[in-house]
C-alpha cells in the first residue's frame, strides 16, 4: 500500500483540527498543532512532507511562521487554510512562498482541489530535491574526475565559443581559477587555441554533433604551455565538451628518459606513481626488490632499506594473493601484463593499485619492472557510477569513457556513444551481437572463462582483452563493471566500463627497452 503524505496541521480552534483530521484522515497521515510556537519546535526536529496552517493566529501568525519554517526547511510545501480571506491576505502568503492557499469553507466545499494541491506540492517538491541531488552529483563527480573538463556554448553561429563550465582538475591543469574563465571567450582565455587546431574541432563538433578525438598535441600561448589530449563532444543541450589530460608530464618523462640513465633515475623518484623493480631469481619465481622510488616509500610508510628487504608478495592482502599468483604466470608467458590489485601499508592502510608490469632484461638478467599508479579515488567514483541510476545514466549516454551492457548470455544489450567512436561499428551492427565476436580468437576463449567467473564474483575487475574493430585494427582494452542479480541471484545484466591501453602497453615497452637494457 502507498503510504500517505504526511503534514503538520497548524490552528489556533481546537474543533477545526479535529474536524480537519478526520475529514482528510484517509488520505493524508495528520499531526495536529494547536500552538504555532510549538509547531516550529516539531518542525525542525520531524520530517513532514507538507505544512498547512491558518493564517490568523494569536502569538505567531500564519506569515510569521512561514518566515521561520523557510529558515530551517526552505523548500518544504506551506498550503495556507484560513477563514477570512481576502486577496491582499493571498498576495502576502503567495509572496512569502506559499505553495497555495484557501479559505476553511472552500477547502471543504472542494475537498479534492484542496487534496490535489496539497499532493501536488509534495510531489513537485520531492521531483526537485531528487533533480538538485542529481546534479549535485554530477557535479561533485566532474570536480573529482582527474581529467580536465570545460563546457563551451557557441557564439555568433560558433565563430566563438563561451566556457560556461570548467572543472577543478582544469583549473589545476591550466593555473586559472574557474570565476576568472566562466562567461569569457576561449579565443581570450587560450589566444593559442586556434594554431593549437582544437578551435576547429570545437565548431565542427557543434556543427556535425559528431564526437572527436583530438590527437595528442602540445599547446602554448604567452601564459601557459603543455601537452594536451582531447575528447570533444555534443551534450543534447547543444553545448560543447570537451574533456581532457595533461601529459605534459609524461612526454618530458619520455624525452628524459631518452637522454641519460641520470634523468631517468630523476623521473624515477619524482614519478606521481609508485615504482618497483625485481630481480627474476628462477622460471616463474621473483626475489626482492632491487629499487623502489621515493613515491613507493611515501605511500606504504618503508624506507628504501626496508623495501630491499621484501617482496611484493608481502605487500598484497591475502584475498589478492592467489589473482596475483595468476597474473604473474600471465607475466611470465606474456612478457606485460596489467591488472588491479590492493596493497597493505606498514600502517595497514589499504591501497588500491592500477598495475602495469614489464618483463625485460637489464645487464644480462631477467628483471621486472611494475608501475602502480593509486586509483583509490577512480575506484570509489566508478563504483558509486555503477551502483546508482544516475550514474548507469550517465554512463550509458554522454560518459568520456566505453559502456557496454550484456545479458546474462554475454549479449550486447546497450552501448554509449564514445563505445560506437572508439570502435567504428553502428548501433545496429552490435546490438544484440555476442560480445565474444568482436574479439580475437584467444581473447574470446579469455572472455567465455572470466564472464563465467565474473558471474559468480558479482564483479569484473581489470580482465584484458583484444578488440577488434571495424576497421579490422586490434587493440588491447582493459575491463572493470558490476554484475546485476535478481532476488535469487541469478545474473541479469552487466554493466562493463573500458579503456584503451594499447598506447600505454606500446610506451612503457617502449621506454622500458630503451632505458633499461
Amino acid at each position: 500500500m502507498k503510504e500517505k503524505p504526511s503534514v503538520v496541521h497548524i490552528d489556533d480552534e481546537d474543533d477545526f483540527l479535529e474536524v480537519f483530521k478526520l475529514t482528510f484522515k484517509d488520505r493524508l497521515e495528520i499531526t495536529s498543532l494547536i500552538n504555532s510556537s510549538d509547531a516550529i519546535e516539531k518542525i525542525k526536529t520531524q520530517k513532514f512532507d507538507a505544512i498547512i496552517t491558518d493564517y490568523e493566529m494569536p502569538k505567531i501568525n500564519g506569515l510569521e511562521l512561514l518566515k521561520n519554517v523557510r529558515q530551517h526547511c526552505p523548500d518544504k510545501p506551506v498550503i495556507f487554510l484560513t477563514g477570512q480571506g481576502n486577496e491582499e491576505v493571498a498576495r502576502e502568503a503567495f509572496k512569502a512562498g506559499a505553495s497555495d492557499y484557501f479559505t476553511k469553507d472552500f477547502g471543504f466545499a472542494h475537498k479534492e482541489k484542496m487534496i490535489n494541491s496539497v499532493i501536488t506540492s509534495i510531489e513537485k517538491h520531492k521531483t526537485e530535491q531528487a533533480l538538485h541531488m542529481s546534479q549535485e552529483m554530477l557535479t561533485e563527480l566532474v570536480n573529482n574526475m582527474t581529467s580536465g573538463v570545460v563546457v563551451f556554448e557557441a557564439n555568433d553561429e560558433g565563430d566563438d565559443f563561451f566556457i560556461k563550465e570548467f572543472n577543478c582538475a582544469a583549473e589545476k591543469i591550466e593555473k586559472v581559477s574557474k570565476d576568472e574563465v566562466i562567461n569569457k571567450s576561449v579565443l581570450e582565455v587560450f589566444p593559442g587555441i586556434r594554431e593549437f587546431g582544437l578551435f576547429d574541432v570545437l565548431r565542427r563538433v557543434w556543427i556535425t554533433g559528431l564526437p572527436e578525438k583530438f590527437p595528442l598535441k602540445l599547446y602554448k600561448d604567452d601564459r601557459i604551455k603543455g601537452w594536451r589530449d582531447n575528447y570533444v563532444y555534443r551534450l543534447s543541450s547543444g553545448h560543447i565538451v570537451t574533456i581532457y589530460d595533461d601529459v605534459t608530464e609524461i612526454m618530458k618523462a619520455k624525452e628524459a628518459l631518452k637522454a641519460s640513465e641520470h634523468k631517468f633515475r630523476q623521473l624515477f623518484h619524482n614519478a606521481n606513481d609508485l615504482i618497483f623493480l625485481r630481480k627474476v631469481t628462477s622460471p616463474g619465481q621473483t626475489g626482492n626488490f632491487i629499487e623502489v622510488n621515493d613515491v613507493a616509500c611515501k605511500k606504504l610508510g618503508y624506507s628504501r632499506d626496508e623495501f630491499l628487504k621484501m617482496k611484493l608478495d608481502d605487500l598484497i592482502v591475502p584475498e589478492y594473493k592467489e589473482f596475483y599468483t595468476i597474473q604473474l604466470a600471465k607475466l611470465f608467458r606474456e612478457e606485460h601484463v596489467t591488472y588491479e590489485t590492493v596493497l597493505i601499508s606498514k600502517d595497514k592502510k589499504r591501497l588500491h593499485v592500477e598495475t602495469s608490469s614489464h618483463l625485460f632484461e637489464l645487464s644480462g638478467e631477467k628483471v621486472i619492472l611494475s608501475i602502480m599508479r593509486d586509483i583509490s579515488e577512480r575506484k570509489k567514483i566508478r563504483s558509486e557510477l555503477l551502483n546508482s541510476d544516475v550514474g548507469i545514466k550517465y554512463l550509458s549516454e554522454d560518459a568520456p569513457f566505453a559502456y557496454q551492457s550484456l545479458d546474462e548470455n554475454g549479449f550486447i544489450q546497450e552501448v554509449n556513444k564514445y563505445w560506437l567512436f572508439l570502435t567504428g561499428y553502428s548501433e545496429a551492427e552490435v546490438i544484440g551481437k555476442w560480445f565474444g565476436h568482436f574479439l580475437t580468437p584467444e581473447s574470446r576463449v579469455d572472455f567465455i572463462e572470466s564472464f563465467a567467473l565474473s558471474k559468480e564474483s558479482g564483479t569484473i575487475q581489470n580482465i584484458e582483452f583484444n578488440l577488434i574493430l571495424k576497421n579490422k585494427k586490434v587493440i588491447a582494452v582493459e575491463f572493470e563493471g558490476k554484475i546485476i542479480q535478481d532476488e535469487n541471484g541469478i545474473t541479469r545484466q552487466a554493466h562493463c566500463i573500458f579503456k584503451d591501453i594499447t598506447r600505454w602497453l606500446q610506451l612503457l615497452k617502449a621506454t622500458g627497452y630503451t632505458i633499461l637494457k
